[in-house]
């Protein structure tokens, strides 16, 4: 079982750096465009520069929660829209859902966490 969970949190931290580097190196692919005879991308540049920020602010958040070993970051989802985290999921007790909050509000970047993470056997 806990051969199992590090070979999760080994994936999981490939998979949000892998993500965390597309992202970050696509962003020069976009200002190339600019300048070319394309079609003007500049309306849509905003949107994609916030979506890989949030994407990037998504991945950071992950990791964070990936590196504490009193949380169970595969049973955390992250989601990141204009640098407002929502955590959501399952857990086993209120304290692992207060301390996953805390480690996201910490995150550099973050604005705010909107906690619906749910305990196990007490959904809504």
């Amino acid at each position: 079982m806990r051969k199992t969970m590090q070979r999760g949190k080994t994936l999981m931290r490939t998979t949000c750096a892998v993500a965390a580097l597309l992202a970050a190196g696509g962003m020069p692919q976009f200002a190339a465009a600019q300048q070319s005879a394309v079609p003007d991308v500049r309306p849509e540049l905003g949107r994609v520069e916030r979506y890989v920020e949030d994407s990037l602010l998504t991945a950071r958040v992950k990791l964070a929660l990936l590196d504490a070993p009193d949380v169970s970051a595969l049973d955390i989802g992250v989601q990141t829209h204009r640098g407002v985290v929502q955590l959501s999921g399952f857990v086993n007790d209120q304290q692992r859902a207060r301390r996953a909050e805390e480690i996201a509000t910490r995150v550099p970047g973050v604005v705010t966490v909107r906690n619906a993470i749910q305990l196990k056997g007490q959904a809504s």
